[in-house]
Protein backbone atom coordinates (compact mmCIF):
# COMPACT_ATOMS: atom_id res chain seq x y z
CA UNK A 1 0.00 0.00 0.00
CA UNK A 2 1.16 3.52 -0.73
CA UNK A 3 2.50 5.15 2.40
CA UNK A 4 0.18 7.69 4.03
CA UNK A 5 -3.01 6.26 2.55
CA UNK A 6 -5.25 3.91 4.47
CA UNK A 7 -8.25 3.59 2.22
CA UNK A 8 -7.93 1.59 -0.97
CA UNK A 9 -10.98 2.41 -3.06
CA UNK A 10 -10.43 0.35 -6.20
CA UNK A 11 -7.82 -0.65 -8.76
CA UNK A 12 -7.52 -1.38 -12.44
CA UNK A 13 -4.82 -2.91 -14.61
CA UNK A 14 -2.45 0.06 -14.23
CA UNK A 15 -3.39 1.96 -11.06
CA UNK A 16 -4.43 1.63 -7.44
CA UNK A 17 -7.02 4.18 -6.41
CA UNK A 18 -7.01 5.68 -2.91
CA UNK A 19 -8.76 8.25 -0.80
CA UNK A 20 -8.44 11.11 -0.02
CA UNK A 21 -10.03 12.95 -2.90
CA UNK A 22 -8.80 16.23 -4.39
CA UNK A 23 -10.33 18.87 -6.67
CA UNK A 24 -9.27 19.61 -10.25
CA UNK A 25 -11.27 20.47 -13.39
CA UNK A 26 -14.21 21.27 -11.07
CA UNK A 27 -14.38 17.57 -10.16
CA UNK A 28 -13.70 15.75 -6.92
CA UNK A 29 -11.58 12.72 -7.71
CA UNK A 30 -9.69 9.94 -6.00
CA UNK A 31 -5.90 9.76 -5.94
CA UNK A 32 -4.39 7.37 -8.51
CA UNK A 33 -0.98 5.73 -8.09
CA UNK A 34 0.85 3.79 -10.80
CA UNK A 35 1.14 0.12 -9.82
CA UNK A 36 4.56 -0.22 -11.47
CA UNK A 37 6.36 2.55 -9.54
CA UNK A 38 3.84 3.95 -7.03
CA UNK A 39 4.03 7.29 -8.83
CA UNK A 40 1.20 9.66 -7.87
CA UNK A 41 -0.77 10.62 -10.94
CA UNK A 42 -2.21 14.01 -11.86
CA UNK A 43 -5.84 14.85 -12.62
CA UNK A 44 -7.60 12.07 -14.51
CA UNK A 45 -9.43 14.65 -16.64
CA UNK A 46 -6.50 16.82 -17.76
CA UNK A 47 -3.34 14.98 -16.67
CA UNK A 48 -3.56 11.30 -17.62
CA UNK A 49 -5.84 8.55 -18.89
CA UNK A 50 -6.70 6.10 -16.08
CA UNK A 51 -7.15 3.29 -18.63
CA UNK A 52 -3.65 3.52 -20.15
CA UNK A 53 -0.21 2.92 -18.64
CA UNK A 54 1.31 6.15 -17.34
CA UNK A 55 4.63 5.88 -19.13
CA UNK A 56 6.63 5.89 -15.89
CA UNK A 57 8.59 2.86 -17.08
CA UNK A 58 9.67 4.82 -20.16
CA UNK A 59 10.81 7.71 -17.93
CA UNK A 60 12.59 5.30 -15.55
CA UNK A 61 14.52 3.69 -18.43
CA UNK A 62 15.50 7.11 -19.77
CA UNK A 63 16.84 8.03 -16.32
CA UNK A 64 18.59 4.66 -15.93
CA UNK A 65 16.36 3.65 -13.00
CA UNK A 66 14.50 0.68 -14.47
Amino acid sequence: MVEGFKTLVDQNEFYVIHEPTFMCCDQSQFTYYCKAHEEKMDCQFCGFNPYEACGCMTRAIAKGNA
